[in-house]
């Protein structure tokens, strides 16, 4: 057997094995498109969502502090 046939008959079995789970390049590459804007979306979710949990928590934070000067300066000024 020559070089190329053995390639050839690589080929081949290769093929054989692997032929069912060939996916088209184009269809390959649109998915990695895909899961890059995925992963993308959900890098912004995270961060909208730590943004928002940081804005209430310090929201929360002046409340209770203006809150608490108002009950303690209502209770010294009786």
């Amino acid at each position: 057997m020559t070089a190329d046939e053995i390639r050839e008959t690589i080929k081949e079995a290769i093929h054989d094995e692997l032929g069912q789970y060939k996916v088209d390049k184009e269809q390959h590459y649109k998915d990695h498109l895909f899961l890059s804007d995925l992963r993308g979306w959900t890098d912004d979710i995270k961060s909208t969502f730590w943004r928002s949990l940081v804005k209430v928590f310090v929201s929360g934070i002046v409340l209770a502090t203006l809150v608490g000067f108002f009950v303690w300066g209502h209770n010294h000024l009786k």
